[in-house]
């Protein structure tokens, strides 16, 4: 009995007297990533008739709080070559994972530059971070009584909240 307990002592004396540590540090990284993309582009045609047309998009944002996207017209609606600020307005409504809004343009006036409508999807941020189609629905709301060429630049953002 008196050689099991020396015996164990010798081996607890060995093990606490042989223990190291030591740390590791472990970690990762995931690039940010918040875009928006399209191959299509948006032409109305005829303006003498109210025109619809719909395009799609890519988006793709892995920001844990979602994203904001915002719709801005440069011109407030489709503005008129001949007739500076003169627009035919429209409605351009952007529709992501059941959620959408609505930039208004001028109707038969003249048109106030640089409108802005935006809307957060922090709502959607798992559907964005594995990337989803959106869409742009656009709606002519008067005819066009004068000749010409009228257009504006919509600009579709996306900003990581």
């Amino acid at each position: 009995m008196k050689k099991l307990a020396i015996s164990t002592a010798i081996m607890t004396a060995m093990i606490a007297g042989n223990a190291f540590a030591a740390q590791v540090k472990l970690d990762g990284e995931v690039a940010s990533t918040c875009e928006i993309s399209t191959q299509d582009v948006l032409a109305f045609g005829d303006l003498t008739q109210i025109q619809t047309q719909t395009i799609e998009f890519d988006v793709l944002c892995n920001d844990y709080d979602g994203a904001t996207i915002s719709l801005i017209s440069t011109e407030g609606g489709l503005e008129s070559s001949d007739v500076e600020d003169k627009v035919i307005g429209y409605d351009a409504t952007f529709t992501l994972g059941g959620e959408d809004f609505t930039l208004t343009t001028g109707v038969a006036s003249y048109g106030q530059n640089d409108k802005t409508e935006s809307h957060d999807y922090s709502s959607k941020a798992s559907l964005m971070a594995s990337g989803v189609k959106a869409s742009l629905l656009a709606v002519t709301k008067e005819k066009a009584k004068w000749a010409g060429y009228y257009q504006d630049q919509l600009t579709v953002q996306i900003t990581a909240n």
